[in-house]
Order: C-alpha cells, then structure tokens, then sequence
C-alpha cells in the first residue's frame, strides 16, 4: 500500500527518542514525496521538528490559534536517522503535513491543580501559614506543565515531561517529588525570607472591576475596589525572595499531586486487569476532565513586576515574561469555564469514590508533608507516598 493521505493518532506516544526519531524521519520523506499527513498529538516538539502547520485545540475543543501556522523543521538530538527536507504548499492546499494539537489535556487538569492550590491556602495549617506570596505559590502550581507543551501554546523549546516533573518515561509517570525538594526547595527554605504578602485575584473580583466599568450608574456610592498594596509590587530583595520560595513551593506541590493521581491511577488500573493502552488513556483522560468541571475554582495569578522577577530566577529553568502572561491567560481561560457542575456524564475508567478520596489525599498529603520537611530542614526528604 502507498497511501497519498495518511490520518495519524498520536504516532509518537509511549515511544523511546531512537523510535520517535525514526517516525519523524519516515514523516518527513513521506511529505517530500508529495503526500499528506493529518495527525492529532499533544507534543509541541514534534509539531516542530517536523516543520508542520499546526492547529491549536484547547481541552474544551475550542481552536484556541485559528490561523494555521508553519513551524521550522528540527532535525532529531542524535545521528540515527537522515532527515529529508519538507516543503509544504500553501494553505489550504492538501500537500503537507497538518498537526491538530492538543494544549490542555495534562493529567490532572490545571482545574484540579488550582482546585487543590485554593484548599490547600484556606486551611489553618503550616504551608498556609508559611506561603506569604500566595500568587506565586498559585503560579507555581502549574508551572510544570508550562514547558512541555500540553497546556500553553507557543513555547518555542518544549522540556519533556520527564525533566520538568521529575519522572522516568513511562506509560503512568510518577514525579519524584521528594528530588525536587532536596534540589530546589531546600535551599531557599535555609534563607527562609519574609517578604511581604501578595494576594492573587479572582474571577469574582475581575467580573466586580468590569461591572463597574459597563454599569457605572450601578456602583455611584459603591466603595472602590482596593487593588493591590504597594509593598505587594515591590520589587525589593526579600519580597522577591519570598515570590521565589512560594512560587517554587507551588511547583513541589503540583509534583506532589500528580505523583499521588498518578500512582493511585496504576494501582487501580493494576486491581482491574488493566494495563496502560490508547483506549485507557482517552477514558482516563475523559474521566479527569469531568471530574475537574466539577469543581469550582476563583483564583487567577496576577501579572506583576514581582512574579515575573520570580519566573524569571525559577532555579530549575527561568521563565520569560511571555510565558507567564501565555500561562496566565489559559488559567484564567480555565477558571472563567469552570465554576462547578455538580452533574456530569457517568465515568467510564474511575470512579467518584476514587477522585474523593484522591483528591482529599493530595492535600491531605501536601500539608502533612511540608509540615514534617519543614520541622526537620536538615534531613533529606523521603517519598511521600511508596511507588508502585
């Protein structure tokens, strides 16, 4: 067979470089024989070094770049393949390759992640206590997923998930969280700064401010709406320096939860027979982006001097200005679409008793042990919860 069109579903997923190397290079010459390839993936890096036109699809399915753009080419890290060159006709001409990628299906959702963060800030408990900056702790919730493509589209040099969350390839990856904090978070707990304290805004609020600027009549003996304090933009070495810390907090946290979604997604997979597939991934997928529907979120970071100062001195890869105004703009796309839905279609994979309980284990669990590492700064961390 010798197709002139081919329609690919995810090509590279579950496959080591040397095999994603090898796709990329059949891909290429198979476009520069004057062929199609239509192909749906959630890797920014191959939309890339294939030099593809690609079409961005947020994780509503809602086309969230509608100009259909070209990427260079990228030839593979290694010298195990030759790569031939790709030209691509004009749009909409058929010739070429054309990527649907997906931007917002990470496991857990960014909803889940800020749903958690939002817990995790109203307890009276020792990380609330600790957090002052709690924008960028919020910020810093999301921010491994920032580089590897799957939530924030642009990112002009994706880092694979394994270096940004800390894990080993594999089908169910689990972030060892315990590295990160020895590594990142440990250091900037020595200094233990007191900067002062900066709040992140909320859907509530930004609707309130717009209100107020289409409906003035409304609010004419309204009292205004106080907006940050000026030592919570301040850019002064200890406020910086606490953005720093709670930011990189945020990012522990968020390697936290998807190390304890995770490992309780391969235990249940495991006590049901099953086994990681296509077919599991999309269910699963399905299940989580029901469940984070179900939970109404507010908070939304603000764009300021000081958390950008922050991003910028991220010790595990600084941050550009760009992104974080990209990463913010999707949180803030994610929260206004997201105020609850207590009612959704039934799970196919997981359960309601299983996100419970999961859900409450992750704060449970961030708390407990952030509260134990900082009682005991000197000692190395240890797993939070055992592998599976």
């Amino acid at each position: 067979m010798n197709p002139d069109i081919l329609v690919l579903d995810e090509p590279t997923n579950g496959l080591d470089e040397d095999s994603c190397d090898i796709v990329v290079s059949f891909l290429l010459a198979y476009v520069a024989a004057g062929k199609t390839v239509l192909m749906s993936t959630h890797h920014q890096d191959l939309v890339r070094r294939l030099g593809a036109r690609a079409i961005y699809i947020d994780r509503y399915h809602h086309v969230v770049e509608a100009s259909v753009h070209r990427m260079e080419p990228r030839a593979p890290p290694r010298n195990s393949c030759r790569i031939v060159g790709v030209r691509l006709r004009a749009w909409p001409a058929v010739n070429g390759i054309v990527i649907r990628v997906f931007t917002g299906v990470a496991m857990p959702s960014w909803n889940i992640h800020i749903a958690q963060t939002e817990r995790l800030l109203a307890r009276a408990g020792t990380l609330a206590d600790k957090v002052r900056d709690r924008n960028a702790f919020l910020f810093g919730s999301v921010v491994p997923d920032i580089f590897v493509g799957y939530m924030v589209p642009g990112i002009a040099d994706p880092i694979p998930y394994r270096i940004t969350h800390f894990a080993k390839p594999e089908p169910i990856p689990k972030p060892r969280e315990q590295e990160f904090w020895d590594t990142y978070v440990a250091p900037l707990l020595k200094g233990m700064p007191i900067g002062a304290p900066a709040a992140a805004t909320s859907i509530v609020e930004e609707r309130e401010r717009l209100n107020r600027v289409h409906y003035p009549q409304r609010y004419r003996d309204a009292e205004p709406i106080a907006g940050p304090a000026a030592d919570e933009l301040s850019l002064a070495p200890e406020n910086v320096a606490q953005s720093l810390l709670d930011l990189t907090l945020g990012v522990w946290s968020h390697l936290v939860a998807d190390t304890v979604w995770n490992t309780r997604v391969n235990q249940y997979l495991e006590a049901h027979g099953g086994k990681p597939c296509e077919e599991f991934r999309i269910k699963k997928q399905g299940d989580f982006d029901w469940f984070g529907k179900t939970l109404g979120i507010v908070s939304i970071p603000r764009a300021t001097d000081r958390l950008y100062t922050a991003a910028a001195q991220f010790g595990q890869y600084s941050i550009p200005q760009e992104y974080v105004l990209k990463t913010i703009g999707v949180m803030h796309e994610i929260v206004r679409e997201n105020p609850g839905e207590p009612d959704h279609p039934p799970y196919r994979l997981l359960t309601e008793a299983f996100f419970d309980a999961t859900f409450t284990e992750v704060v449970e669990l961030t708390e407990a042990g952030f509260a134990a590492r900082v009682a005991l700064p000197s000692a190395p961390a240890l797993p939070l919860i055992a592998s599976c």
